[in-house]
């Protein structure tokens, strides 16, 4: 992101033309053919692309004055994101890729994009690119690099798989050598993947690729490399020469045509000051000509209503959630797409790529036409060879030969005319083509390896997208059986892993909610291949809850470690429901093609410490009287949670048909998730408190599993007390900006109101509770709050659910849980989001009532206001009510 200066700032006015009007596709300057009348014609590919704007970038920026026409309200994720996921699914793109998506953007935005499956990039050093797409297509491959998300889809209708190329390039303006350097590292990955790994009938690049249609990108792109003479304008003072470098980039040999062009000069994708400072078309999609055509391509707006409210407005504004506007296309398969799709020629352009005689031969003419003689050229050759690879670090001697080889090659280059500095770049370039091609397999030994892998892609490609590979553990609490058995186990026999200080198992729980986290738990399922339905409707016919009794304390050899004697010590469990699970999710399998279950005895096992081989016999030795005090222990196991950490998956899956909230007749069809935050001070107590955040989540549970809604999210200006303090700020979360933006709380409850009966939760007067984290948010908060006219409010919300009561009756115990850390905490979940932020404690609370439901919990209300006298009528556990 780069920070643009605006001079004069347009009125700002209300947007009239929807946003979502810019989903219309339509076919300008696309010739639009008619479909072959063949039935089996390949289904056509859309494609989606937009930079979505990071919350962390939006803050920033406006808090720079990079969005002079903003308003807070405008740059707020909650008001932004319910119109981006609107967006993306009212496109019904096949493809969506995704610019500018943090992890927490992206844990937010695959639950609401139903129908779509996802791909976060790795990396947290910025905000990262994201890939989605819907069920007929599944993932072959993915790369994952710092500028680029690469990935090859399969086409089950079309019988045919595409890499698709995610692109958030560079934002300096000026660094057109690194865009082209990102382009080209992300092409040469997708071309050696289609050749060994997944091979591809044709190619995609979408995004932010911060250059122009007329810059060195969109050059590179078209003609195979960057022509000299380019320039780049973009955002800067007048155009700029692309420097030499980016010229000598090595080539491409794909056939790419762009979706968006230069016939329309107005076109712009970027508008953050609007017609005041610089806009222009920023985010591209381009395409492989060979086996795809482009049949239609996406709007940027939607009329010139549209057009001039973003450039009145500028971005984001009312007229665009993002500072970027999605761009896309339609792209049809041309000719055979299943014959292109497994032909080598096809899957990269490598039948076509020249030999290093060839790129020798071309960099010896090159050579000879910059340097004319013969000793330069020689001293040339020398300096730009480089030194033979040594093991470790290289001696002093050598480091002091690079650096004087280096700069001799800068001063020969630097004595050279412009003309011959380029050539000697393209020579060098050329050179160390012709290194990397010759250390390639040959076409021979690519064809073989080809071979060998084909028919594990193509079975792997043809799998339901549900059906993915991963593991199942419980997340249960066996320290204290653990910690017995990790006693006897002296730390100097301990084998230590790559990378960790101790052999020992961390004794605090794995957290059942994110991926690849380390801890304690017992793996019940390993390895677990085509686990979708087929594994859920095992858990859900199992047992429930299901019992562990502990079989063994065993040593066993750690078979995966081949290279040295490692021993693990761990616990086994027995269980007759996990056994009866197993075989009820493999039943359909034949029995050979039954994956390891399990490296060691029984249905389960937790592994405790690795010990090395010479300590084994100590180890049984020690263990033996323990053993005899833990066999025959036993634990429940209410659910498992399955984990695939390569997609980012993880899910908790309840046992038992009784488990699930459909099961259970509820007096509700909705509970509605209200935690209110107030106006507070360290060190003293403000009166009135007044309500500054109102966040509510709507679960419907009419269904088998709870099913999130909505969700409601609005900030409140306060009136007796509207500056917050410091420590409010820290607490919660909530900005001075926010709350000054706000609507009063008036206001904001009949937006609640309005929100809760257009989701059908007010159609009669017992289809939504209230469930809160204590008595007080609609006992006290909203009762004594001077802003509400608490007549017009319908009845509910004088009904509520005490969810720390509710916790404690349903567990059997008489002490209310402290608060939703301490529930959070005996459910083995951990706290997500910041505590004290409404929302996310709101998120919090949902976790908790999921898995209260997953036990077969009814809701019920537990407290009310009286009609009358406006008291609280609290309900006994029997039904009747006290006051």
């Amino acid at each position: 992101r780069t920070s643009r200066s605006c001079s004069h700032v347009q009125p700002r006015r209300t947007m009239s033309t929807s946003f979502l009007e810019a989903a219309v596709l339509r076919a300008a300057d696309v010739q639009a053919a008619p479909r072959a009348a063949d039935a089996q014609a390949a289904p056509d590919l859309t494609i989606l692309s937009w930079n979505i704007l990071a919350q962390r970038w939006a803050d920033k920026c406006f808090a720079d004055g990079e969005y002079p026409l903003a308003t807070a309200h405008d740059i707020l994720w909650s008001n932004r994101c319910p119109r981006i996921v609107a967006e993306l699914l009212a496109s019904t793109a096949d493809v969506i890729l995704l610019q500018e998506v943090d992890a927490a953007a992206f844990n937010e935005l695959l639950p609401k994009l139903t129908g779509y499956d996802g791909l976060h990039q790795k990396g947290n050093t910025h905000p990262c690119n994201a890939t989605f797409w819907k069920p007929r297509l599944s993932l072959v491959w993915a790369q994952h690099r710092s500028r680029t998300l690469s990935t090859v889809l399969h086409d089950g209708q079309a019988k045919a798989s595409v890499a698709i190329v995610n692109c958030h390039l560079e934002g300096c303006p000026s660094a057109s050598l690194k865009r082209v350097q990102q382009l080209q590292s992300a092409l040469e990955g997708v071309r050696h993947a289609g050749s060994l790994q997944a091979p591809h009938a044709s190619l995609v690049l979408a995004g932010d690729f911060n250059s122009t249609a007329e810059g060195a990108v969109a050059a590179y792109l078209s003609f195979g490399s960057v022509p000299q003479g380019t320039r780049e304008a973009w955002g800067l003072a007048g155009s700029t020469a692309v420097p030499d470098e980016a010229c000598a980039v090595a080539a491409h040999a794909y056939q790419l045509q762009s979706v968006y062009g230069l016939d329309d000069p107005r076109a712009f994708s970027f508008a953050p000051s609007g017609r005041s400072g610089w806009h222009g078309l920023l985010d591209h999609v381009w395409y492989d000509g060979r086996h795809l055509r482009c049949v239609s391509r996406r709007q940027l707006v939607a009329s010139e209503a549209h057009l001039d409210a973003l450039l009145t407005m500028g971005m984001p504004s009312a007229a665009s959630p993002s500072d970027h506007l999605p761009c896309g296309a339609t792209l049809r398969w041309s000719g055979d797409a299943a014959t292109a799709a497994c032909a080598p020629a096809c899957a990269a352009p490598t039948d076509s790529s020249p030999t290093p005689e060839q790129l020798l031969a071309e960099a010896a003419e090159l050579l000879a036409n910059a340097l004319p003689s013969e000793a330069l050229r020689a001293e040339w050759v020398s300096v730009t060879t480089p030194p033979p690879p040594c093991k470790g670090k290289p001696p002093a001697e050598a480091l002091a030969a690079i650096a004087a080889q280096r700069a001799r090659k800068e001063d020969l280059l630097a004595q050279a005319s412009p003309e011959a500095r380029a050539m000697l770049l393209r020579v060098q370039s050329l050179q160390k083509e012709a290194r990397k091609a010759a250390s390639r397999p040959t076409a021979e030994q690519q064809r073989a390896k080809q071979q060998a892998t084909q028919a594990k892609v193509q079975k792997k490609a043809a799998a339901k997208a549900a059906d993915i590979a991963g593991w199942c553990f419980a997340p249960l609490d066996i320290a204290e059986l653990a910690s017995a058995a990790q006693e006897a186990v002296d730390d100097h026999w301990l084998w230590h892993r790559a990378g960790r200080q101790s052999g020992k198992t961390p004794l605090e729980p794995m957290p059942s909610s994110a991926t690849k986290a380390a801890g304690l738990h017992v793996t019940v399922l390993l390895r677990v291949h085509e686990c979708g339905a087929r594994l859920r409707a095992a858990c859900a016919a199992a047992q429930q809850p299901a019992t562990l009794t502990v079989s063994d304390v065993f040593v066993e050899r750690v078979e995966r470690i081949t290279d040295e004697e490692v021993w693990c010590v761990g616990l086994a469990f027995a269980s007759p429901a996990i056994r009866a699970l197993r075989d009820a999710w493999l039943a359909p399998l034949p029995r050979e093609e039954w994956p390891t279950h399990c490296p060691y005895a029984g249905e389960g096992h937790a592994s405790l410490a690795y010990v090395r081989g010479e300590y084994r016999d100590a180890a049984e030795r020690r263990l033996a009287p323990i053993r005899a005090r833990l066999v025959g222990a036993a634990i429940t196991l209410p659910h498992v949670v399955f984990q695939d950490p390569r997609h980012g998956l993880c899910e908790q899956i309840p046992l038992g048909r009784q488990a699930r909230s459909g099961s259970v007749r509820q007096d509700y069809r909705f509970v509605a998730i209200l935690d209110f935050e107030k106006t507070c001070e360290r060190d003293a107590v403000l009166s009135p408190q007044e309500i500054i955040e109102v966040p509510t989540l709507l679960l419907d549970l009419s269904s088998e599993a709870p099913r999130l809604v909505s969700e409601f999210h609005e900030h409140v200006r306060p009136t007796r007390h509207p500056q917050l303090s410091a420590f409010c700020t820290e607490l919660t979360g909530i900005t001075q900006a926010q709350i000054d933006a706000a609507a009063p709380l008036s206001t904001v409850m009949d937006r609640h109101v309005a929100w809760l009966e257009r989701h059908g939760a007010l159609a009669d007067g017992r289809n939504v509770l209230f469930v809160t984290c204590g008595d007080y948010d609609l006992k006290r908060s909203l009762a004594e709050d001077p802003n509400v006219d608490h007549d017009a409010l319908p009845a509910c919300y004088g009904r509520w659910c005490n969810l720390k009561r509710a916790f404690a009756a349903h567990r059997g115990k008489k002490r209310q849980p402290a608060g939703m850390a301490e529930m959070l905490d005996a459910l083995g979940l951990p706290l997500e989001g910041q505590h004290h932020s409404g929302i996310d404690d709101c998120r919090n609370l949902a976790r908790v009532v999921r898995s209260l439901l997953a036990q077969g919990w009814k809701v019920a209300p537990t407290g009310q206001r009286a009609a009358s006298a406006g008291g609280v009528t609290c309900m006994s556990e029997s039904g009747c009510s006290s006051v």
